[in-house]
């Protein structure tokens, strides 16, 4: 069965509209880009899972630039607002409180910005009383010889600081205005371009993020090569009870398990296998091409990472070495295997794929089929990846004044003292991977939990819509296919007390693959 590549039919298309969200996404909220390096950059034997519109090498790009700018920005403006602590009269301070406090409180989410504002607040207040309230020395200098020489440096330093932020919002703004505009087509970069050479923000970025994104990258170049087998399906290792990890979440999965015996009138019982089954549901579904012109028809093979490390000595097929990254692609003959045969831990399923709203809504439904003891399992999993965060892709509809980086960073600088003790967090923070005994193999080495997508994923809303009639077309098709191929190989379903299939169950989607 060939497999269409969705990573190459998306770039011939040129709808590259998620991917310029997620990369303003990691210059824009902080959150997101630590958490994109914390699941795909601290582990080299961690890869980023496929997911439909995403170059997952440009994003991670602009993340590790994204942090490497805010380190270096943050470092700045602390340490001139040190500076600036020392210098500035105490009454001037207050007042830089006061309204930064009032500023802040307009500017936040009603129920979410008066907890950091007032916890600023009193940290900044904490900060003042012990600086100010026993010194003589301070109070002298601010009144006395000194006076001018201290209002001509504190004037000096808040100039610097406020620059600091006009420089980093317009650099912001450059990214968002000029290379993530609506139309340009991100590409990701190449892993000799990851140097300061090529871009300077990288002189700044830890060099462990930087090698693990070049691995990430020569990755998705060898998978991306046109000499690679039609045949291979992608694997993706799973940590955790999300199975289909980079789908979103599952919207009323069912599993059926059918009891099977030959028909009386049947006058050739043919054996049979689920992959005659997957054959015949994918040329059914395919032919449903001239309804839904999007429908996309892949294979996955999942492996729970979990599985994989208690055989790992087992598992040549998905792994060369404990320390090497799991391989991306499972070919022809030993698909076909795991297809007919799945393990406990690493299954075979079959994928039917469109988007709605422009991509805006991703669904991904999940077959899997086996034969088992005159049995045939059957596990049907639609999951709905939901719409990006609406800030996320408000980018094609802000203003493109070259003013509005100056209007920003005035806001940033009045706000300033609420949020020193966020921008000494991201000074001092580092992210690793987590701590294990020298030698041990855990599931965190090698499983995802989430896509770059997920991560992003607006999961408050309520408003994105469910599978749709499509999903039910579909599944009407998977229904009549297996019907008539029981028919065809001479079997009939055994149903106590009248015929047709048993009884849906809603399916677990965790137990086939972990």
């Amino acid at each position: 069965m060939s497999t269409e590549r969705s990573v190459r039919s998306d770039h011939a298309r040129g709808r590259d509209d998620t991917t310029r969200y997620l990369c303003a996404a990691a210059h824009l909220d902080d959150r997101f880009a630590d958490r994109a390096i914390r699941e795909f950059l601290t582990e080299p034997t961690r890869a980023a899972p496929p997911v439909a519109g995403v170059r997952a090498g440009a994003v991670l790009a602009e993340a590790v630039a994204a942090r490497a700018r805010r380190k270096v920005r943050d470092t700045l403006v602390v340490t001139l607002f040190a500076g600036v602590l020392v210098t500035l009269s105490l009454s001037l301070l207050v007042g830089w409180l006061l309204v930064g406090v009032i500023v802040f409180l307009r500017r936040s989410t009603p129920g979410r910005g008066a907890l950091p504002a007032v916890g600023g607040g009193l940290v900044a207040i904490a900060l003042l009383i012990l600086l100010f309230r026993t010194s003589e020395d301070v109070t002298s200098y601010s009144y006395g010889v000194g006076l001018t020489a201290a209002a001509v440096l504190a004037v000096g330093l808040l100039v610097v600081l406020l620059a600091v932020l006009v420089v980093d919002e317009y650099v912001v703004w450059h990214h968002i205005e000029v290379r993530f505009l609506r139309g340009f087509l991100l590409t990701d970069p190449s892993p000799d371009a990851l140097s300061s050479r090529s871009r300077r923000v990288f002189l700044f970025g830890a060099e462990h993020f930087l090698a693990q994104l070049r691995r990430c990258l020569r990755r998705h170049q060898w998978m991306a090569d046109p000499a690679t087998p039609d045949d291979a399906v992608q694997v993706v290792v799973t940590r955790g009870p999300r199975v289909f990890v980079g789908a979103g979440e599952p919207h009323g999965p069912w599993s059926l398990a059918v009891p099977l015996r030959p028909r009386s009138s049947a006058e050739d019982v043919r054996p049979l296998c689920a992959g005659a089954l997957y054959e015949g549901v994918a040329r059914a579904v395919r032919a449903l091409r001239g309804e839904f012109a999007d429908l996309r028809v892949t294979e996955r093979v999942v492996v729970a990472a979990a599985g994989l490390v208690e055989n790992v000595e087992r598992a040549g097929d998905f792994l060369a070495d404990p320390g090497a990254a799991p391989y991306p692609l499972l070919r022809g003959q030993r698909v076909r295997e795991l297809r007919d045969r799945p393990l406990g831990w690493a299954a075979y399923y079959l994928v039917f794929q469109f988007e709605a709203r422009d991509r805006d809504v991703v669904v991904s439904t999940f077959l899997h089929l086996a034969v088992r003891d005159a049995t045939l399992h059957v596990e049907w999993v639609p999951c709905v990846l939901p719409p990006l965060k609406r800030e996320y892709s408000a980018i094609d509809t802000t203003p493109d004044s070259p003013l509005l980086p100056v209007v920003r960073a005035v806001l940033r600088f009045l706000v300033l003292p609420m949020t020193v003790p966020a921008r000494l967090r991201t000074v001092c923070s580092v992210i690793r991977p987590r701590r294990r005994a020298p030698g041990t193999l855990t599931a965190d080495m090698y499983g995802v939990a989430h896509s770059l997508r997920e991560l992003a994923a607006d999961t408050g809303s309520r408003s994105h819509p469910g599978p749709g009639d499509r999903v039910k077309v579909l599944e009407g098709r998977l229904t009549s296919v297996l019907r008539e191929s029981l028919a065809e190989a001479g079997y009939e379903a055994v149903v106590p007390g009248g015929g047709g299939y048993p009884g849906r169950r809603p399916a677990d989607p965790a137990g086939t693959a972990s």
